[in-house]
């Protein structure tokens, strides 16, 4: 007699049969990248090999002032970060970008691993071999996952450092301390667990920007620290707060966009303004006038701080990260890379469902409640 498999079986064994061939498959794709990097390709770790090196006491790193508009935005893979990054980067080996970027193809592919892990620890409330299979499966398949790492850009490493410092509380005020340091973006979250929980957070938080802040002043001295987070905040700051249209320039915009351009802005609050100006409001480029730029001001700073306050009686760690996911879609500027980030709260409502199954389920499922994850 034949039975017949249904669709939903077969979908469970493609996925088992995806989770078992993971590890090669990460190996595969490291030895793709490792052979097939041209000698200055445009990847976002040219950026980070171009801070490393430059990064000094008397070292400019943000060059010439960014683009003040979306209408054209700068295509010169320009060190957009605070300094504290370049600061860190600068202690890896004086090798050449080649090499440095093979590092950090390895560092971003480790990411991804703790990453998964982390979402493991945060669904199941322990440490899993079987789970972190799982989960770095579902980062794998997220867009825009092995697209940042193909590009050589910095989210996988703030993917891992949110998803540790959630999944390990004792960490938490100095991952996302550091995290924030890199990318403005999960102060959101820093934020939100330290109104929370600011007896538990705010001493490693606090220790961990106080060895950032030694760390930028060994490398950068006093003097020029200041001028470059002057800088940051004058200059490059109100550059990325005006958005970036989709296709990089007003002119590409006007002239046609297909589904990969969207995939290059997917930002909320930005999308009215691309809306206008394929209606035909009349924008020629340049800084965009005062009301839209205090309109994108008010939707990413007051989106997270309503959210804040509508979802406090949400787990602090659920409110955090649904607060950091608004916060990541209501900023002028939303990369496909940020998309892993809204595993988060998928991993931990899952979780919050799992304490109400009965005892005997939640064991099947490998579930085992912990009280510091609460």
């Amino acid at each position: 007699m034949l039975f017949r498999v249904s669709k939903v079986e077969r979908l469970r064994r493609l996925g088992r049969a995806f989770v078992n061939v993971l590890p090669f498959s990460t190996l595969l794709f490291i030895g793709l990248e490792w052979n097939g990097i041209p000698g200055q390709p445009e990847r976002d770790s040219v950026a980070y090999f171009t801070a490393s090196r430059s990064a000094g006491p008397g070292s400019d790193l943000y060059g010439d002032q960014p683009s003040r508009g979306p209408h054209e935005f700068s295509g010169e893979w320009l060190y957009l970060y605070p300094p504290p990054l370049a600061a860190l980067l600068s202690f890896t080996p004086d090798v050449s970008y080649r090499t440095f970027d093979r590092f950090w193809l390895l560092v971003n592919m480790l990411s991804m691993w703790l990453f998964g892990a982390s979402l493991a620890r945060l669904r199941l409330g322990h440490w899993s071999v079987r789970g972190t299979l799982n989960w770095t499966a579902v980062v794998f398949l997220m867009p825009g996952s092995l697209l940042a790492v193909h590009f050589g850009n910095l989210s996988p490493v703030i993917w891992a450092l949110v998803g540790l410092g959630l999944a390990l509380p004792r960490l938490t005020g100095a991952a996302l301390t550091v995290a924030a340091a890199f990318k403005i973006t999960p102060v959101w979250a820093l934020i939100t667990l330290l109104i929370r929980r600011p007896r538990k957070h705010l001493g490693s938080a606090v220790a961990s920007g106080a060895l950032l802040t030694l760390i930028s002043l060994k490398v950068f001295g006093l003097e020029n620290l200041i001028r470059l987070c002057i800088r940051w905040f004058t200059d490059v700051a109100p550059a990325l707060s005006q958005g970036q249209f989709w296709g990089g320039s007003l002119a590409i915009l006007k002239g046609g966009i297909g589904p990969l351009e969207i995939l290059g802005n997917l930002s909320l609050s930005f999308l009215p303004v691309q809306v206008a100006v394929l209606s035909g409001w009349g924008y020629d480029g340049g800084t965009l006038p005062p009301m839209i730029r205090l309109y994108l001001l008010l939707a990413g700073v007051g989106g997270p701080l309503v959210l804040l306050w509508l979802l406090r009686r949400h787990s602090p760690q659920l409110q955090a990260t649904l607060i950091l996911a608004a916060a990541l879609f209501l900023s002028p500027i939303t990369r496909v890379f940020s998309l892993p980030l809204l595993l988060l709260p998928l991993a931990l409502r899952m979780r919050d469902r799992s304490r109400t199954l009965p005892a005997s389920t939640a064991e099947e499922e490998g579930i085992r409640p912990s009280e510091e994850l609460r």
